[in-house]
């Protein structure tokens, strides 16, 4: 099995967790990838950029606000 088949399946594990934007979003499941991934001496990158989002607060109105979207690539793979 090569480093990006052992990626795969680290990957695919995180993916099942429970999405929460504060504790476990796409950039700390980036992270948790990377130090997995460099435990079994698989490179591995990490993007990050800045969205915005419409959310609505209270259910009264809706506001726009930004956040932090992350990905990890190994090999070039996203």
């Amino acid at each position: 099995m090569n480093g990006l088949e052992k990626a795969e399946k680290i990957a695919e594990k995180l993916r099942r967790e429970n999405y929460n934007l504060l504790t476990n979003g796409c950039f700390k499941k980036s992270i948790k990838l990377k130090r997995r991934c460099e435990t079994l001496g698989i490179p591995v990158g990490i993007v990050a950029c800045i969205g915005v989002v419409r959310a609505k607060v209270f259910k009264l109105w809706w506001m726009t606000i930004p956040v932090i979207h992350g990905w990890a690539e190994v090999n070039g793979h996203r």
